[in-house]
């Protein structure tokens, strides 16, 4: 269980444009500011939540599975991922935040977002520093879905003061 400050959940969401909703189940729901349905969203039959957009999933039939990326399309990424290197054989970064709330703050951010793709990083938190390792394991290797999660996460990251 993982308990948060009210004072820096509600910080983070009004930087972040999300508004805080108490639901029985949960004790906390971030949920969009902007104007978006009330009722689910329907993708391919599956039932998804109305989320901004750098938290919308990413809908891919089940009997498809991610595509390892190629040396070439590895590379051709890194080029559009400032900061992001090719490291044992997985996309690699490290971010160094303010303290060690922004940083706890980016991980509880970014774990939306993971969630919101169905994609899950390898990550790593001491004090001020989230190092982020992404592999996509049903691949064998890196695929789209991490490269994908590496923009949506520099966004985030960027967006919070990150260096």
């Amino acid at each position: 269980e993982i308990a948060f400050d009210q004072t820096e959940l509600r910080e983070t969401a009004d930087r972040l444009g999300l508004e805080i909703r108490n639901f029985p189940d949960i004790t906390y729901s971030l949920r969009s500011r902007q104007s978006i349905p009330e009722a689910p969203l329907r993708e391919g039959g599956r039932q998804i939540s109305a989320l901004p957009t750098i938290l919308r999933p990413e809908v891919m039939p089940m009997t498809m599975r991610p595509k390892k990326l190629g040396d070439a399309e590895i590379e051709a990424a890194l080029t559009n991922l400032g900061g992001w290197k090719l490291e044992n054989g997985k996309l690699h970064r490290e971010y160094r935040f303010a303290n060690f709330v922004e940083a706890f703050g980016f991980m509880a951010s970014a774990a939306l977002i993971a969630e919101s793709m169905n994609h899950h990083p390898e990550w790593f938190n001491v004090y001020h520093t989230v190092k982020i390792d992404l592999t996509t394991h049903d691949a064998g290797g890196i695929s789209e879905n991490d490269v994908e999660m590496a923009k949506r996460f520099e966004k985030l990251a960027l967006a919070r003061g990150a260096k």
